[in-house]
């Protein structure tokens, strides 16, 4: 019999202990009563601990399943479908590839910071832990992060693929800042974006976007009252197909702030790449917009926002159209602010193509992280490993040309950066013999100081290089290279001034 059992759950998947009863029941004739001494006598049907279904009910699966797409699909639905906020915050941590911020779970699960008669979405967080549902890890350059179960077996992958979402989506929230100013829809100085450790509230919600309108449809107050603004709100996610569950977790935010008295009329946007027609259909139901990039600002900036994302999750940083770094200057750094952290993360990837074209390389690796058995962890721009012989770990500064690195930066990089990463190196044995350099390249001039703190730490040991280069010496070794697309986006884009658009 419970080989039986076990055939028509792993036929079905994972569900309620309640519908598994009355699928046994259908199957095999027996009473509800009969079906539930089944199911908890039968070991190899496992049980989710932790939280709690309606009457009593348990979710249920294979060990096999743990974990799995249709555990989660399955899990979801169960918890959704019994009014769970649980349920809204897997959702909306699915939707987003089972890794987000801690302080982006807080905005996006669905929950209030802090509210009577709902639970806090800090409790949330705790609730799924004792479960084992998520857990929290520390992500270096982005700290606390929240994992789905499962989801840290292609860390690596998933924290590249977050990193270069929350990079894209930084844009877009900028993007979206001057259209709300320059439309006149918000006050103009009182727009408040979010960062990776912060994010501005309205009533009782984190939010990606907020600021005050002075709308007519948006104000109250009355005769003889004072003018109460309303608010602009907005959530931003550049994925595609926003499926109706995560949806729902928005919405719920959305509902629960409406019914507060003391806040002010809100316009709620809602802005990802596409949704799912159910998703869609529910949002304007709802009356929030569900708004895309395109329809925003144009096909123009929503291909190179969805290129940056394809090109700075990619590990190997390879940047196949030459010409994509000066379509992304053209199209995004229309926005304001935008232009000189598109110089900064971009450059990396123009000194990664320049090592492709003058070095025999076995590997080039952007943003690889070291982490040394002991002695915490360091990042490095990029790194080339050429023919079995030589390891240059380089460090690139954009800044603008006719200025100096910061000098402590360069002590930072010196003293802090460069001690872990020889730890890592001496940990690998099959590197012992090779050359190992280590190279800081900036598109400015360095001080006296900067350039007397390299020589000091370069007369320390002749076992590596510490070599560093400026604006000029990068503009020769690209012009060297004889890559004409390369040496024209590194002449318009990083050795001079970014054109004023």
């Amino acid at each position: 019999m419970k080989g039986s059992d076990i055939s028509i759950l792993n036929k079905n998947g994972p569900c309620s202990s309640s519908v598994f009863a009355k699928l046994l029941v259908t199957n095999f004739g027996i009473t509800n009563a009969t079906a539930r001494k089944r199911i908890s006598r039968n070991h190899e049907i496992l049980k989710l601990e932790g939280l709690n279904l309606p009457n009593n009910a348990q979710f249920l699966y294979l060990k096999k399943d743990y974990c799995s797409h249709r555990y989660w699909t399955a899990l979801t639905t169960v918890l959704i479908e019994s009014n769970s906020s649980y349920g809204l915050a897997i959702a909306a941590l699915k939707q987003r590839g089972g890794i987000i911020t801690m302080q982006q779970f807080l905005t996006c699960c669905g929950s209030p910071i802090m509210q009577k008669k709902h639970i806090a979405s800090t409790v949330i967080v705790k609730n799924l832990i004792s479960a084992k549902l998520i857990e929290v890890s520390e992500v270096f350059g982005l700290g606390e992060c929240v994992l789905l179960k499962g989801s840290e077996r292609n860390i690596e992958s998933i924290t590249n693929k977050l990193k270069a979402r929350l990079f894209a989506e930084d844009i877009l929230l900028k993007a979206i800042s001057s259209w709300s100013r320059n439309l006149g829809i918000v006050s103009y100085n009182k727009t408040k974006l979010r960062t990776i450790n912060s994010a501005p509230t309205v009533g009782t919600f984190y939010w990606d976007f907020t600021a005050p309108s002075y709308l007519t449809p948006l104000i109250s107050g009355g005769k003889g009252l004072k003018t109460k603004p309303g608010f602009l709100t907005c959530d931003i996610l550049l994925e595609k197909n926003i499926t109706v569950h995560s949806m729902k977790a928005y919405l719920k935010k959305c509902e629960t702030l409406n019914r507060l008295n003391n806040i002010g009329k809100c316009l709620h946007i809602f802005v990802a790449e596409n949704y799912s027609t159910e998703a869609l259909k529910l949002a304007k139901e709802k009356g929030v917009i569900p708004a895309t990039v395109d329809t925003l600002f144009g096909n123009e900036v929503t291909k190179s926002l969805k290129k940056l994302v394809d090109i700075l999750s990619n590990a190997a940083g390879k940047i196949e159209d030459k010409y994509d770094i000066d379509a992304f200057f053209k199209s995004l750094g229309k926005i304001d602010g935008v232009a000189g952290n598109l110089r900064g993360t971009l450059f990396e990837y123009v000194i990664a193509e320049l090592m492709r074209n003058i070095e025999s390389f076995d590997s080039v690796r952007l943003n690889k992280i070291y982490k040394p058995s002991k002695g915490g962890e360091a990042e490095v721009d990029v790194t080339v490993i050429t023919n079995g012989k030589k390891i240059r770990f380089i460090e690139c500064k954009a800044h603008e040309p006719d200025g100096y690195v910061d000098n402590e930066e360069v002590k930072k990089w010196l003293h802090k950066r460069l001690p872990i990463i020889k730890k890592y190196v001496k940990e690998h044995p099959e590197w012992r013999d090779m050359k190992v350099s280590f190279e800081l390249w900036a598109t400015a001039k360095f001080t006296d100081e900067a350039i007397e703190l390299f020589e000091n730490e370069s007369n320390k040991t002749k076992l590596h290089e510490i070599i560093y280069f400026n604006a000029d010496e990068v503009d020769s070794f690209i012009k060297e290279s004889e890559n004409k697309e390369l040496y024209f986006t590194f002449k318009n884009y990083f050795k001079s001034r970014i054109p004023t658009h």
